[in-house]
């Protein structure tokens, strides 16, 4: 069997006690049949409120507006006179629209929510300071973790180590930047040397967000140079001056001597830098500088610590170039990176 739902009407008369009052359901006149207790809420109209609030939920970075709109409160107040209580923290009011001739009395407050150190749920408070009144909000309110930054491929891949080059980033899920310096660059090498690069330019790509919001944006850096900067592959770490645990890398940002050997383009079969590792590959090497004290037929080819068979390479004068034509082996692993 299943259970039935019965339905029932009931006229409640006006009421001079407010708050939680108790009410009985009864099956028959001697209340002995099918009984139910419970209570409903009768509220004070002319009472102070919370009616409602926006957002419900933000990152624990905060630093965004909360917007509360509450009824009934005093007259004759302004922005300072309200705090909104959030996990044992006050803020001050930074804005209050009043409307005196609304039904009933409304006043919409702006605050900025503070910072969490970890996801939360909880009830803030509004406190009216002058009246010593404290107003639950209506419903909860969730602090929520904030998703990692990440970065998108660079733009320049590369850049050499004797100019300083120009390198735009686009990084998502950035925390909110209130001025650029608050967003920190840095090339890390693999000795674990680390140089700043200077971010001369910021572009928010999300602009109808609060502009604290974690948000996409876009960042021109300017590469370093000088006796600290030397050639390699190196990792870009971009984070937040105010949240530096949560960091956008991104590793293969290749720093380049002009005036040394560089292979600028890997060719293959399948149009990119990948080969299928049952299948031995030819693969096609693009070189800036070829030294021109070396022969073609001196050449040899490591893909990782394995050598590999080159079968024809050649030398141009005229650029000071080389291509070079090798096969590139079997491997046991998939997805394995030289």
């Amino acid at each position: 069997s299943s259970a039935a739902m019965t339905i029932v009407l009931v006229r409640l008369s006006t009421s001079t006690e407010f708050g939680a009052v108790p009410f009985r359901l009864c099956g028959d006149q001697a209340c002995t049949y099918k009984v139910l207790d419970f209570t409903f809420p009768f509220t004070d109209p002319n009472a102070p409120v919370v009616a409602d609030f926006s957002p419900a939920s933000e990152v624990i970075d905060g630093r965004t507006p909360l917007t509360v709109k509450a009824h009934n409160v005093p007259q004759g107040l302004s922005a300072g006179d309200f705090l909104a209580e959030i996990n044992g923290v006050n803020v001050t009011a930074l804005a209050m629209n009043y409307t005196d001739g609304a039904s009933p009395v409304e006043a919409v407050l702006t605050f900025t929510l503070p910072t969490q150190l970890s996801a939360i749920t909880l009830t803030p408070s509004l406190h009216v300071v002058p009246s010593h009144i404290v107003l639950p909000f209506p419903s909860s309110f969730t602090y929520n973790q904030a998703t990692a930054p990440s970065v998108a491929a660079p733009q320049p891949p590369s850049a050499p180590i004797t100019e300083a080059t120009t390198v735009r980033l686009t990084l998502s899920d950035f925390p909110g930047v209130a001025y650029m310096a608050q967003v920190i660059a840095e090339l890390e090498w693999p000795s674990g040397v680390v140089v700043a690069a200077q971010v001369k330019s910021l572009v928010r790509l999300q602009p109808l967000k609060s502009r604290l919001a974690v948000q996409d944006i876009q960042v021109d850096i300017v590469t370093p140079t000088g006796s600290t900067v030397t050639e390699s592959a190196v990792t870009l770490r971009v984070y937040h001056a105010l949240f530096p645990a949560r960091t956008a890398s991104f590793f293969g940002f290749s720093l380049y001597d002009t005036t040394q050997p560089r292979a600028t383009k890997l060719a293959t079969p399948l149009g990119n830098s990948r080969v299928p590792m049952s299948t031995s590959t030819e693969i096609t090497i693009t070189i800036e500088n070829a030294p021109t004290s070396v022969a073609t037929s001196d050449y040899v080819l490591y893909i990782g610590t394995k050598s590999a068979q080159i079968s024809h390479a050649t030398y141009s004068a005229t650029d000071r170039s080389a291509s070079v034509i090798a096969f590139a082996g079997t491997s046991d692993s998939a997805g394995v990176k030289h």
